[in-house]
């Protein structure tokens, strides 16, 4: 599990850095009260904070990221590890008949179902702290940019412990 999960972070972190600029231009159309487009959007970024602009969160995103590769790639291979182990005492329990145990589509299935919501339910608050650091204004040049915990206890304290995983429970909401 230890391997797995070290090959999730890295590939996860080395990812984040490659796609760094990409994301701080779709934050920025995210965010914009108009429509702009990814190439007004990486001039804007250029403009206001230069090369440097689109790395600008990349402590979080890379945080962020490397968490998403453990819970895909570690959670997956575990869950798949489980559920496999699971269906093979069923088969021998029914004295090794291979229809008493689960199909390896349906493993499969189960175990990425499993991983989705493991996956969605961690990084829902890293998410949320990773998109208002990109967006964040420091009030001084001086100024030091708060931490993805601050930023998270800092929205439990002023809009409540489920704002954390608003996102999460939209179904059905218009």
């Amino acid at each position: 599990m230890t391997q797995r999960a070290a090959a999730g972070a890295l590939a996860g972190a080395s990812a984040a850095c490659l796609s760094s600029p990409i994301e701080v231009c779709l934050v920025l159309m995210t965010r914009s009260t108009t429509t702009l487009s990814l190439p007004n959007a990486a001039r804007g970024v250029y403009a206001e904070n230069g090369i440097p602009g689109f790395w600008r969160g990349i402590g979080p995103l890379t945080n962020r990221a490397a968490v998403v590769g453990i819970c895909q790639v570690a959670m997956y291979d575990q869950m798949r590890s489980w559920i496999t182990q699971y269906s093979n005492q069923k088969i021998a329990q029914a004295g090794g008949d291979p229809a008493a145990g689960l199909s390896k589509n349906t493993i499969v299935v189960y175990a990425s179902i499993f991983t989705g919501f493991f996956y969605s339910f961690v990084t829902m608050p890293l998410e949320l702290a990773r998109v208002k650091l990109s967006c964040y204004k420091k009030p001084t040049p001086d100024a030091k940019l708060p931490s993805m915990v601050g930023i998270i206890s800092h929205t439990v304290k002023t809009e409540g412990m489920s704002s954390i995983f608003k996102s999460f429970f939209q179904i059905g909401r218009a």
